[in-house]
């Protein structure tokens, strides 16, 4: 139906099917998926199937960039050119918000190497609130270490919301609290910064480091 009659399909329905479609991982059907989102060729609903795919896959810590290497030229092609697009967009302030979100939480299903170079930028001052927290909660997302670092880096010119979205990241694995800790003992954040509500879960915490 998307293929023939794309304007009677909600954007939700599509993108709920291929989160289904991502959460069952069955090789076959994720290929037809990505075969499926090639032939639709409008972009626009290329990124509403990844984002869906992309939140299934997350369900068993899976990222799409790890099914480029098996997948065809052509959904290649279409990945690489889906991550160039997000990657102007995300950063177009002449873009709605709504368009801007959209390509940021496009950007946190990739591949950090992808990400790195842009993500952060949108945490400065300038950039609108939303856009902020996107982009913190897109960070949120990754693995790598360097995410509790970029976030201390931010921390004494963010917004108390977007402090907000950067603890709850923070707090999302052991190694990034210990460098929140290390920042409270360095004066780069004030030990009043976590609220009660933290401080509550570094008490209890099974880690005895952090617990001291």
């Amino acid at each position: 139906l998307l293929l023939k009659r794309p304007d009677e399909v909600s954007s939700g329905l599509v993108q709920q099917l291929a989160l289904v479609t991502g959460v069952r991982n069955r090789r076959e059907e994720i290929a037809a998926v990505l075969e499926a989102a090639v032939h639709v060729k409008r972009s626009s609903w290329q990124r509403v199937i990844m984002l869906g795919l992309a939140a299934g896959l997350a369900r068993h810590d899976i990222r799409w960039p790890a099914l480029v290497p098996q997948a065809p030229a052509a959904v290649q092609k279409m990945l690489q050119q889906l991550v160039k697009e997000a990657v102007q967009a995300a950063g177009d302030n002449k873009l709605t918000t709504s368009q801007r979100r959209q390509a940021i939480e496009f950007l946190g299903s990739a591949s950090f190497a992808v990400a790195r170079p842009v993500l952060p930028q949108l945490l400065a001052t300038q950039q609108p609130s939303d856009v902020q927290l996107a982009a913190a909660r897109a960070l949120s997302t990754f693995d790598e270490q360097g995410i509790a670092k970029i976030f201390v880096d931010h921390w004494a010119s963010a917004t108390p919301a977007l402090r907000g979205e950067m603890m709850n990241g923070i707090f999302r694995r052991t190694s990034r609290i210990k460098i929140l800790l290390a920042a409270i003992d360095g004066k780069a954040i004030r030990a009043t910064d976590v609220d009660s509500g933290y401080q509550e879960q570094l008490r209890t915490h099974p880690d005895q480091e952090i617990q001291d």
